[in-house]
């Protein structure tokens, strides 16, 4: 496994890009299904 290096961001805004990224796959994937 690779060395884990101190990250800057905090884990707020790492959270909410993460979740933020999710919510798009997620609509994207719904978007496609229902309005193509």
């Amino acid at each position: 496994p690779k060395p884990r290096r101190p990250t800057k961001i905090p884990r707020g805004i790492n959270e909410r890009r993460l979740r933020e990224k999710k919510a798009r796959s997620e609509t994207k994937r719904n978007r496609t299904s229902r309005d193509w």
